[in-house]
């Protein structure tokens, strides 16, 4: 099915769209994909707390999907109630930044403790929100749709700054009401009989 043109009669274009559909079925059946071990922990979160953080991006060569812990994350909705915004904590060490992030971009106090204490713990804020100052027209990754900001949180200092041209996140929720940010899950109907079976 093709939205708004009829191509049930189309050989051609019947031909393209089921190449499409192993291309796709291909890419998410790689190993390397993580889909199936991430859509596991996902449903574990969803049905604990009503809410879970999957990830989806495009990186060294293929897809790679990650589910990050609620805990860890802070998600907001935009005028038409779907989540655009995440920010998410990240407790990252001195060896890992330097992976990560390009050197003229890591503060002072981190390259201090590159020798010393390669594997003290940072605090990392990501953030991905909509970009309201962009230039359209402009394809560089600080011009599309969405802005990822890294930020260390002990230094105040921005270590990299991006984009993406869609949200990379999908923020199910089991269920809410209409005022409500964050799901409910099924546990929190058992949520009483559990702290009493817990007490006795």
């Amino acid at each position: 099915y093709v939205r708004g043109a009829d191509v049930s009669q189309d050989e051609e274009a019947l031909r393209w769209l089921e190449e499409v559909n192993d291309t796709i079925f291909t890419e998410y059946n790689r190993e390397e994909a993580n889909l199936s071990p991430s859509l596991h922990e996902g449903y574990l979160d969803l049905g604990a707390f009503g809410t879970t953080v999957l990830n989806q991006e495009y990186t060294n060569g293929h897809l790679l999907f990650r589910t990050f812990p609620l805990a860890h994350c802070w998600i907001d909705e935009n005028a038409d109630g779907e989540v655009d915004t995440l920010i998410r904590s990240i407790g990252m060490t001195t060896r890992q930044i330097f992976q990560q992030f390009e050197p003229d971009k890591i503060p002072k106090d981190i390259h201090e403790a590159r020798e010393k204490q390669p594997h003290k713990v940072w605090t990392i804020l990501h953030a991905v929100h909509p970009r309201s100052d962009r230039e359209y027209g402009k394809v560089d990754s600080k011009n599309k749709a969405f802005a990822s900001c890294w930020v260390c949180c002990e230094s105040k200092t921005l270590l990299k700054e991006g984009g993406y041209d869609e949200f990379p996140y999908h923020i199910p929720r089991w269920t809410k009401l209409a005022h409500e940010l964050y799901g409910r899950s099924p546990a929190m109907e058992c949520l009483p009989s559990i702290r009493m079976l817990n007490a006795m």
